[in-house]
């Protein structure tokens, strides 16, 4: 793709579907935006109608748009944002089919669309439905964001920051994340109050403006930054504790299908910390998260299983959960795999395994293996000692 301007069609449409591409959560974010989509003009009805649908991932509206992205340059960019947000697509189209079509209708929206011109930076970033190639989408990306887009701000930051077709630069990646939060982009805001958190990218620590940040991209419905508001609340960071909006903001993290929030949530119900102490409900949470791959919920779920808490006692159960949560690198799970492998609770003995699984914790500092291995030096000690 040549380097050109965009020619927009409709400003206000593209910046309003790129802050809904970016909320991640886009229920919560159409009701905020539902007061700008209603001052659009009357040709892109069409679109505005189906986007409740779209959200909710009802096949007919997604059925209708593929349809009408064919004549509709509108129609044709917000399907390339569909279908570049798993969550919205998976079981409506193969991630085969999702992919060549992000590429296919970004390409065609790209002249005259900011968020089209990011998506056809995305697909050559990612590789969707082409080859990845990372200095052709830091290109492409740059360009969309000179010319205002603040979804290709965020990605160009995160180029910048790991290095991916251009020099890694801390500071150029904080700015340009800055200048994407200032125009409202929920990814953006998010990110950014992780960085002034924990002093990602150099950022200055300011735990009062990271609470700030997240309750930002929270109004939007970002899930990951309302289970961190969530966190800063049960904690205090940055602003009083307050175990019971904590847990309020984890429920709508858990809503919004977050498996952090849903692990969270569990750990609150698991002791009782912003709402009365149900463990069966804590077990239920753990699975949930652990399902969508969180490692700390398949540990503490196969805590639960092996102690009988808030659900029948079953050690080989409790085995298959700390397995799941040490092949995704949870070091607790390590220790406690290793300990059934040498007592033998629900799994067969095993001693060589469970040597190198806390010989593993102890490389990545986890006490329990230390000092497994200070033992394991003095029992075997190198040869000539």
């Amino acid at each position: 793709m040549d380097e050109t301007r965009v020619e927009p069609r409709n400003v206000a449409m593209d910046d309003a579907l790129t802050l809904l591409h970016g909320a991640l959560h886009q229920e919560a974010c159409l009701r905020t935006l539902t007061p700008a989509l209603d001052s659009l003009p009357s040709d892109t009805q069409p679109v505005r109608d189906l986007l409740p649908d779209l959200c909710s991932r009802v096949r007919s509206a997604f059925e209708k748009l593929t349809a009408l992205a064919e004549t509709d340059e509108v129609a044709s960019v917000l399907l390339a944002s569909v279908l570049c947000r798993h969550r919205l697509s998976k079981g409506l189209v193969s991630d085969e089919a999702a992919a060549a079509g992000v590429f296919r209708h970004a390409t065609a929206t790209a002249e005259h669309s900011h968020l089209g011109l990011y998506l056809v930076g995305c697909a050559y970033l990612d590789g969707l439905g082409v080859a990845k190639d990372h200095e052709r989408a830091a290109k492409l990306l740059n360009q969309a964001a000179e010319q205002g887009s603040a979804a290709a701000k965020c990605s160009l930051s995160f180029c910048y920051e790991k290095g991916l077709g251009l020099k890694s630069d801390d500071a150029r990646a904080r700015q340009l994340l800055r200048e994407s939060a200032d125009l409202g982009y929920a990814v953006a805001l998010f990110k950014l109050g992780c960085c002034h958190e924990y002093g990602i990218l150099s950022t200055e620590v300011r735990p009062e403006e990271a609470h700030r940040l997240y309750a930002e991209a929270s109004k939007q419905g970002h899930p990951a930054a309302m289970a961190q508001l969530g966190k800063s609340f049960s904690n205090g960071v940055g602003v009083a504790v307050n175990k019971a909006e904590a847990c309020r903001w984890f429920q709508c993290a858990v809503e919004a299908g977050d498996r952090d929030g849903m692990h969270l949530l569990a750990l609150a119900y698991r002791y009782g910390e912003g709402v009365e102490a149900d463990t069966t409900r804590a077990v239920e949470l753990y699975r949930q998260s652990g399902d969508l791959g969180q490692p700390q919920a398949l540990y503490n779920l196969g805590c639960c299983y092996m102690n009988g808490t808030g659900v029948q006692r079953d050690p080989a159960a409790a085995v298959d959960c700390y397995r799941r949560a040490a092949a995704k690198g949870d070091m607790d799970a390590h220790v406690n795999l290793a300990k059934c492998l040498l007592t033998g609770d629900g799994v067969a003995p095993d001693q060589a395994e469970a040597q190198n699984l806390l010989m593993r914790a102890a490389e990545h500092g986890h006490p329990v293996g230390r000092s497994f291995a200070q033992f394991h030096k003095m029992v075997h000690p190198a040869p000539g000692m």
